[in-house]
């Protein structure tokens, strides 16, 4: 392929997971987004060798111009990898002996911050309403695998920074301690850190709302409630155990955990401009109409004084339920 006049105007975009990677090509006029792929990683042995397959699959796509948001970081020598072995690893220069341009390389979680709060709020699932007017910044939340965190700033003037009106700012907020509300809570959370292995310090917030929190917490009701556990339950269904006795208080809970961590983060971070959660924990729940709004609505918004309370009643909680919403966020850093 070689660059012409004609797609001067296309970028190609990139969410590159561990898992997954997604790819589309932005128009620059007019903002959309065609072509879009999500293909397993493991079909390729390389992030060459999937741009060469996305390449014969749109054989009219002849730009050469790239943009990447990806869960990997760089070492010292700009290469950039995953935490886990056997994922790929890429590199400016591995893009450009095979002819691409990169204009744009960043951490997925903050494209996919700057993609939902920039997202028409008519294409969002509203669990409460509010005008978000005590703040400027937002907070967008990513229980998955893991449990992403982040604040995005509205900014006043174009060109602030490189988004044009939105700052991100990327926290490990993930690990911040895990908290607690009830007596049960607390007994939920250290039989949860038995399971996980982990004695002091307690239980960080990534190890309970997320995929794997979801079931360690199932595991720990049932002892808590004198059950047996299944053999078959995993990760990925926990949902199709609807029948267990501990299956609504496994969802209940994980709601109001959900619930506290969201409130902390509020807090700390003044973000009551909007709270966007966004991640496949979140996305099954509601999918499946099992997400305990009014229970996590309960413990995030208590405020312990009237002025909190009242930044809290008035911030709106949304779902981000786009799939693509990193290739979006890239949109406004290129």
């Amino acid at each position: 392929m070689s660059d012409t006049g004609n797609d001067a105007g296309q970028v190609i975009l990139a969410d590159i997971g561990g898992t997954h990677i997604r790819i589309g090509v932005s128009q620059v006029e007019g903002g959309s987004i065609s072509s879009l792929e999500k293909w397993p990683v493991s079909d390729f042995p390389s992030l060459q060798d999937a741009l060469s397959g996305y390449s014969a699959h749109y054989p009219d796509i002849s730009t050469r111009k790239i943009a990447i948001a990806t869960a990997a970081w760089p070492d010292e020598n700009g290469v950039w990898g995953f935490a886990h072995e056997g994922r790929w690893h890429f590199s400016k220069q591995d893009l450009s002996a095979q002819g691409f341009e990169l204009l744009h390389i960043c951490n997925d979680f903050g494209a996919s911050s700057i993609g939902a709060v920039s997202m028409p709020k008519s294409e969002l699932l509203c669990l409460a309403s509010g005008s978000g007017a005590a703040s400027k910044t937002s907070l967008v939340m990513g229980p998955g695998t893991g449990l992403g965190v982040a604040y995005v700033d509205r900014c006043d003037d174009a060109g602030v920074d490189k988004s044009g009106h939105y700052a991100v700012r990327e926290t490990f907020g993930g690990h911040m301690m895990c908290p607690a509300a009830t007596y049960d809570h607390v007994i939920c959370l250290q039989l949860m850190a038995r399971l996980w292995g982990e004695k002091n310090p307690p239980l960080i917030a990534e190890h309970v709302v997320s995929g794997p929190g979801l079931l360690y917490m199932f595991k720990a009701l049932c002892q808590m409630g004198g059950y047996s556990c299944p053999d078959s339950v995993r990760m990925d269904n926990v949902l199709g155990h609807k029948t267990h006795p501990v299956f609504d208080l496994t969802l209940k809970y994980f709601s109001e955990f959900l619930g506290m961590v969201v409130n902390q983060a509020v807090l700390f971070g003044h973000a009551y401009g909007g709270v966007y959660i966004d991640g496949g924990v979140i996305h099954h729940l509601t999918e499946h109409d099992l997400f305990k709004t009014d229970e996590f609505l309960g413990y995030f918004r208590k405020g312990a004084v009237p002025v909190v309370q009242t930044a809290l009643d008035d911030t709106p909680v949304y779902v981000v339920q786009d799939p693509f919403i990193a290739l979006k966020g890239l949109q406004h850093l290129i």
